[in-house]
């Protein structure tokens, strides 16, 4: 599914002037000098008789269908056979900050603290609360969830460490000096990284599984011995996820009645009716409890606590 912002149109340049690029919007071209013998008047052709030619249509003379974004602040052509290989045409355009910026397809990601934790349905669900959208293409992105951005309720700095051998991408979030290293699970092949977050770390709490993404990669090719690690390898989708999640917000609920009273007086705004904890820790919670916070639930050895 390509983006709904892509638009097409054919274009004209003189491949003696340069490749200014000029629409061909429904004009008589019979009445343009490139359109017609006239064209051998031209004073760029005439400096390369070589080129003459007894046609009706000048020999330098340029056509193709090029692509553009019709949301984008200045309009870029991109000729079409190089713009396949753009997120444009396939559904990694939900990614681009041009399209969320226009389109905001995620006003559910963050939700309120009474609503059960938001879990669009398109993504695979890790163990450490990471995400895997792949699209349509062999392009994927991840991100962390709307549990890992509840829990936590604050975010002071995002940084992206040296990636390990494994092609493991990991992500570093920094909480009043506690370190959080999160790793994607599995093999993957990153070719890009948010770099926005660097600069505006909110953007993780506001939009999860929006603005918020983490890595853009693709599926890693088959090994030598024709194997291949699964992108979705213990990863849960669907009912499972939930029930996976459910669980989770219950292990959290524990781990702060466990751990508030020696922390916090006041405990009323992280608490919902009943006692079931709905986040914010980051504001109550020290360095050392924030670590066992990240060892119990986004660590990789969280991963044991999947149904």
């Amino acid at each position: 599914m390509q983006c709904p912002f892509l638009r097409k149109m054919t274009v004209k340049y003189c491949g003696l002037y340069g490749r200014t690029m000029i629409p061909l919007n429904g004009e008589n071209l019979t009445t343009e000098q490139c359109f017609s013998p006239d064209h051998r008047n031209c004073p760029l052709l005439k400096e390369h008789p070589e080129e003459q030619s007894t046609g009706s249509l000048c020999p330098r003379l340029c056509i193709m269908d090029v692509h553009y974004c019709d949301v984008a602040p200045v309009r870029k052509l991109i000729p079409c056979n190089r713009a396949t290989v753009s997120h444009c045409t396939n559904d990694g355009h939900r990614y681009c900050e041009l399209y969320l910026s226009v389109a905001d397809p995620h006003p559910e990601t963050t939700g309120t603290d009474d609503e059960p934790i938001p879990m669009p349905a398109s993504r695979a669900y890790a163990g450490n609360h990471m995400w895997l959208d792949r699209s349509d293409s062999n392009t994927c992105h991840v991100g962390v969830d709307a549990f890992f951005t509840r829990a936590l309720g604050r975010l002071d700095a995002v940084s992206y460490p040296y990636h390990r051998d494994d092609c493991r991408p990991v992500v570093r979030f920094t909480v009043d000096g506690a370190v959080f290293d999160l790793a994607f699970p599995n093999a993957l092949n990153c070719t890009e990284i948010n770099t926005h977050l660097v600069v505006d770390p909110s953007e993780v709490l506001r939009d999860p599984y929006g603005r918020g993404w983490l890595f853009q990669g693709v599926t890693p090719p088959v090994s030598a011995d024709g194997t291949t690690d699964s992108l979705e390898r213990g990863l849960l989708r669907n009912d499972e996820a939930r029930r996976w999640m459910d669980n989770e917000c219950d292990r959290l609920t524990a781990f702060a009645h466990d751990h508030l009273p020696a922390q916090s007086t006041d405990t009323g705004p992280l608490m919902q009716d009943g006692g079931r904890f709905c986040g914010h820790l980051a504001d109550v919670l020290d360095s050392g409890t924030l670590y066992r916070l990240h060892t119990a639930f986004f660590s990789l050895q969280s991963r044991r606590h999947q149904p």
